[in-house]
């Protein structure tokens, strides 16, 4: 249950922030400890951050990023590197700094996708250039 409550605190904005990738991870893990209440609600939040993702609309990009997190871990869908790829993909273009720096780590270490270090270096720069600190992080190793 303590896994259950804190997902949704994650969700409605009780913890600092809405973060649905930690919701994600803590409703999964209400699901294995077989809490019906934790399967129920990762699967409606999977679905609902597909469909964001699939249809556009406010903020759609961090919802691709989000729903690319879970199915690269697979965490309530199947596990699928490509698709996560795709995803993040769809995130960065979607000018999210976050999807850029996961797409520019996948792209290196050739996960999903064919290892590329040029490509990764194009994705950490556009992250970079989306204020994300870690993607800048990556520019500066070079």
């Amino acid at each position: 249950m303590g896994c259950l409550n804190l997902g949704r605190s994650w969700l409605d904005g009780r913890q600092p922030g809405v973060n649905e990738a930690n919701a994600i991870e803590l409703f999964y893990k209400a699901c294995v400890l077989a809490d019906e209440d934790g399967c129920d609600e990762l699967s409606r939040t999977v679905v609902r951050l597909r469909d964001v993702c699939d249809k556009g609309g406010p903020n759609f990009g961090s919802r691709c990023l989000n729903l690319g997190w879970a199915v690269e871990r697979g965490l309530g869908v199947e596990h699928d590197v490509e698709r996560a790829v795709a995803l993040y993909k769809k995130a960065c273009g979607a000018g999210v700094g976050q999807g850029c720096f996961n797409l520019g780590v996948m792209q290196a270490e050739g996960r999903g996708t064919g290892r590329d270090d040029k490509a990764a270096k194009v994705s950490f720069h556009k992250g970079c250039k989306l204020d994300h600190a870690p993607a800048c992080a990556r520019v500066e190793r070079g």
